[in-house]
């Protein structure tokens, strides 16, 4: 074998191994990106400072849920076609394309709470928990740490080796923890939220809080409570139903509980209990509570006969997913600005 040979597969071989090296990398890096994460355990963002806390946890392998998706999907495939004009195969692929990215999400936990800030401030926190994204959050937040080192309306500090990113303009902060997506008021209560989810641990919230927690159903999927600390209630029902938070009504309720979920026929239903330190107060708001629900949520609400304290009002939505066809609708039938 010639010098020249021996250089040709010399370089052919180390070229294999450098293809084949890209090759492996390339595969490893999807299987990663691919890897699930870890779903959240809501009590976690739960505190003694919590006021108010709900969650709801959606899983495909719920019969309600799964119903519920199909006929959203539907109702969404019915819109397009209404307003485009596109071969049938191409609707067909769009509509298997969506629903592989709706399934994808699932299962999905969606959490809010409220925090008695200092002050008097109320602090909230939205989360998503997404684990089937797993790493591709991950992914994201390393571009977003890039990203806030050269944006000026981006900004980051780092908490316990988490990065914490703000919004100059708002104010706004939210981070990024394994599979979830936290938005918060202020970097302050991102901390808090960083530090409680490091601990890894439930059961700090106050007596009364977890009392109500305890006592809605396991089954029920979607799940919430307030405890009134400071009029936390009364401003609660006051954003719910428009009335304003001075309403001396309002000002009479001492908690509240949220529990429901899809139905096995795919439509939502859930109960909202009031309790008031007046023995009369469901009897005598029982109607202008649940009218004003009604109108404010666009949904079925209903006094559980007879109204009594505490006053229960069952909420309903029948159709979930032609209420999601309609508001996007209204949103298609908003005139353009000129």
């Amino acid at each position: 074998m010639t010098r020249t040979t021996q250089v040709f597969v010399g370089c052919a071989v180390g070229c294999g191994l450098l293809a084949l090296v890209a090759v492996a990398s390339c595969a490893g890096f999807v299987v990663w990106l691919g890897r699930p994460g870890e779903i959240l355990e809501p009590g976690l963002l739960v505190d003694e400072a919590t006021v108010a806390h709900a969650e709801w946890t959606l899983r495909l392998d719920d019969p309600g849920t799964e119903r519920a998706l199909r006929e959203i999907l539907d109702a969404l495939a019915r819109t397009r076609s209404d307003v485009t004009v596109v071969p049938n195969f191409v609707r067909e692929w769009s509509r298997r394309r969506d629903e592989r990215g709706m399934r994808e999400l699932f299962p999905l936990v969606l959490t809010w709470s409220l925090r008695q800030g200092d002050a008097g401030s109320r602090d909230h926190l939205f989360g998503a928990s997404v684990p089937s994204l797993g790493n591709r959050i991950l992914l994201a937040d390393w571009f977003l740490g890039f990203a806030s080192g050269r944006n000026t309306d981006l900004s980051s500090v780092d908490h316990l080796g988490e990065q914490i990113y703000r919004i100059r303009k708002t104010g706004t902060a939210f981070f990024i923890r394994r599979s979830g997506v936290f938005v918060t008021s202020d970097v302050e209560r991102a901390r808090r939220t960083v530090e409680a989810l490091d601990r890894q641990r439930t059961g700090s919230a106050a007596p009364e809080l977890r009392r109500l927690l305890d006592e809605i159903a396991e089954t029920a999927t979607l799940r919430g409570a307030a405890r009134n600390e400071a009029g936390a209630c009364a401003a609660i029902l006051g954003w719910l139903t428009g009335a304003p938070v001075d309403d001396v009504a309002l000002g009479t309720v001492q908690s509240l509980a949220l529990a429901g979920g899809f139905t096995a026929a795919g439509a939502f239903e859930a109960t909202l209990t009031v309790r008031s330190d007046d023995p009369v107060w469901g009897a005598a708001n029982a109607d202008r509570i649940a009218n004003a629900l009604a109108t404010r949520l666009g949904v079925d609400v209903t006094p559980v006969d007879p109204p009594a304290d505490p006053l229960v009002l069952r909420i309903t939505v029948d159709d979930p997913a032609g209420a999601v066809r309609r508001n996007i609708d209204s949103l298609l039938s908003v005139p353009a600005r000129e």
